[in-house]
């Protein structure tokens, strides 16, 4: 019986401390419904509360599965974008160990589609509001 190989899911959260902690417990659920499912969140460091870094580190701690890392702050730069060289770099680290299968990325860090686009992985965007603000963002 061969042995079933894990894919790896890159998860991009806005940082803010409103779209991050919900992200992250996202992450935590999708790694608890399947065990060949492994786990990396790209946390963009924007001045981060600092009570959420441990927090943060205790999901993966407390889960074989997750993994998180720490994009240093880009001072020169005001905008998510300019984050998009270094997801790359991580990213093309973590495919020469695992078999990436796509991006999720929350609604304010979809510029990050780019990114997995240059992988040739799918994205998916993570929007945590209701349906009605959804067809709102759409309708505009």
């Amino acid at each position: 019986m061969s042995k079933i190989k894990k894919i790896k899911l890159v998860i991009i959260p806005s940082p803010r401390m409103g779209r991050l902690l919900p992200t992250t417990e996202m992450a935590k659920r999708l790694i608890m419904r399947d065990e060949h499912l492994s786990v990396t969140i790209l946390v963009l460091d924007m001045n981060l509360d600092s009570n959420l870094n441990p927090y943060i580190q205790s999901l993966y701690l407390n889960s074989n599965c997750t993994s998180s890392n720490f994009l240093p702050r880009d001072k020169s730069a005001l905008f998510i974008g300019s984050h998009k060289p270094q997801v790359g770099q991580v990213v093309a680290q973590i495919q020469q160990t695992a078999t990436l299968s796509g991006f999720v990325v929350d609604i304010m860090c979809s510029i990050m589609i780019d990114v997995a686009s240059e992988f040739g992985v799918p994205t998916y965007i993570f929007y945590m509001t209701s349906a009605t603000m959804l067809v709102l963002h759409f309708h505009m």
